[in-house]
C-alpha cells in the first residue's frame, strides 16, 4: 500500500482482546516498528489497568517501537502523541471550542475523552526495550 509509512509493519485484526496485549505477544518476534490495529477490542484498558470502554466504530491501535535513550526521554512520547492528536483535530476541524488536553495522556472534547494515549514498556531500558504506544 503506497500510503503506508515505509519501514512500519501493519497487522489489522477484526477483533482482539487488547491491541496493547497483542503487541506484547508479538513484540519478541518483530524486526521493526509495527502497528497493531483492531476493528474491535473486547478487553481494552487504560492507565493502571482501568477498563477502557470502546463503542463500535472507534479507533484502536498500538504502535510497537524499540526506542533508544533514557527512560525519562522515551516517556515523553505519550505527551507528544496526545499533542499530535490534538493538533490533528485542529488541522481537520479548525479551532474547536471544548477541545482540550488533559495531561499526561488524554484529549478531551466538551469534558469527555476523545482519545487516550497509553505508553507501556517492557524490556531493558536504554538498550532497546520495547515500548507500546
Amino acid at each position: 500500500m503506497s500510503d503506508w509509512p515505509e519501514g512500519y509493519g501493519r497487522c489489522l485484526l477484526d477483533e482482539v482482546d487488547s491491541t496493547l496485549d497483542e503487541a506484547a505477544r508479538r513484540a519478541p518476534t518483530l524486526s521493526g516498528p509495527e502497528w497493531i490495529l483492531a476493528k474491535r477490542q473486547t478487553k481494552g484498558r487504560g492507565r493502571r489497568g482501568r477498563a477502557w470502554k470502546e463503542p463500535t466504530g472507534n479507533f484502536a491501535a498500538t504502535l510497537v517501537l524499540r526506542p533508544k535513550g533514557p527512560a525519562d526521554q522515551v516517556a515523553l512520547r505519550s505527551f507528544v502523541a496526545a499533542l499530535a492528536v490534538y493538533d490533528a483535530c485542529i488541522a481537520l476541524c479548525g479551532e474547536v471550542p471544548g477541545l482540550a488536553l488533559k495531561w499526561p495522556n488524554d484529549v478531551l472534547f466538551n469534558g469527555g475523552k476523545l482519545a487516550g494515549i497509553l505508553l507501556e514498556s517492557a524490556g531493558r531500558g536504554n538498550d532497546g526495550g520495547v515500548s507500546h504506544l
